[in-house]
């Protein structure tokens, strides 16, 4: 349960002391698949633990898939969504991604969310596509230092999918065509 992660995230603390980096690897969406009503808030929550267990340059990193889940909504929405709550009410920012990194003071988007497809092969399956969201956390003072060493870009593609290429301008989502000019993390896994 929800109560349960802090209790252990906690003691976490007391055992080891702060940490570098804090990551959730495809792990939070299962409070909310083994109990959706008890662990609302599940993303905001083990962030909010972290903020007070990482170091001042550490990194809070937290993927997961993009299901839907028993509200109808993706988990990607309500990652976005709860993280967005984090960032406004404590002294912490987005390095990843960088549209949120730039915008998210003025995001306008609260169903927006990013998303990779990674292909790949086991002895079950030769194309098995895993779709997943990703956020990485710092405290604001880092990220400002991390973020000066980063151009800008007036837009960025938020999200691949063979049917919409949504395109954030700071901070609204104003176009589902693909941009030539976005910046973009491209599915076969490097920048462009």
């Amino acid at each position: 349960s929800k109560a349960d992660l802090k209790t252990q995230m906690n003691s976490f603390r007391n055992e080891i002391g702060d940490f570098d980096i804090i990551m959730s690897f495809k792990f939070l969406n299962e409070f909310y698949r083994s109990s959706f009503s008890e662990n609302q808030g599940i993303y905001f929550t083990f962030s909010e633990i972290a903020t007070q267990l990482i170091k001042k340059d550490g990194l809070i990193i937290i993927a997961d898939v993009l299901d839907k889940v028993s509200n109808g909504m993706f988990l990607t929405q309500m990652m976005a969504n709860e993280i967005n709550k984090l960032v406004e009410e404590f002294d912490y920012s987005y390095i990843l991604p960088l549209s949120c990194a730039f915008f998210c003071k003025n995001c306008k988007e609260r169903n927006c969310y990013t998303g990779l497809t990674f292909i790949t092969q086991h002895d079950k399956k030769n194309d098995d596509q895993s779709k997943l969201t990703f956020r990485v956390l710092a405290h604001s003072e880092f990220t400002n230092k991390v973020l000066a060493k980063i151009e800008k870009k007036e837009f960025y593609e938020v999200n691949y999918n063979s049917w919409a290429k949504p395109i954030c301008e700071n901070g609204k989502l104003v176009s589902y065509k693909k941009s030539s000019s976005a910046f973009k993390i491209t599915n076969d896994n490097h920048v462009e």
